[in-house]
């Protein structure tokens, strides 16, 4: 399962994509 989450402001722009399976946690930001 893929959760997306993101956050805006006028200074920054960020966003994590977060994967789980089971008992595997995946976790991508920017």
């Amino acid at each position: 399962m893929k959760k997306r989450f993101i956050y805006h402001d006028e200074k920054s722009n960020k966003f994590w994509w977060i994967d789980y399976e089971g008992d595997s946690l995946a976790v991508n930001y920017g």
